[in-house]
């Protein structure tokens, strides 16, 4: 068996699992829409989008949220709550540390955003 030359892994549902309705749980809790109301409003409006490529910043986003969940809190609450929704895929990270450990080159590319890239890079 020849060893790759590179191996890319996605982020979000390889490396880690993720579910944003735990977010939307958490904003709920401290706003003025009911958790699935929150859900809906994340999945529907185009902030997330926005956000992950790069059109709108981690304050305008978390303004934009803010007005339309009524969330009552400060931008580290909420970048808690909206961040710290994902756990590790043992299997998949053992496997990247395996390949890194053999000297294979590896990559990880993600559409996510600055606020779950940084609650990862602290969890994991």
């Amino acid at each position: 068996m020849t060893k790759p030359s590179i191996v890319v892994f996605d982020l979000g549902k390889v490396l880690v699992e993720f579910d944003y309705s735990i977010a939307g749980k958490r904003i709920a809790a401290r706003g003025t829409l009911s958790a699935d109301e929150v859900q809906k409003f994340l999945d529907h409006s185009p902030l997330l989008y926005r956000y992950e490529t790069g059109l709108m910043t981690r304050q305008e986003f978390y303004e934009e949220v803010r007005r339309g969940t009524g969330f009552k809190g400060d931008l580290a609450e909420f970048g808690q709550y909206f961040a710290n929704i994902f756990w590790e895929m043992p299997s998949m990270i053992a496997l990247h540390s395996e390949l890194r450990r053999k000297g294979v080159p590896v990559y990880i590319f993600s559409n996510t955003n600055d606020l779950a890239i940084d609650h990862v890079r602290r969890s994991f």
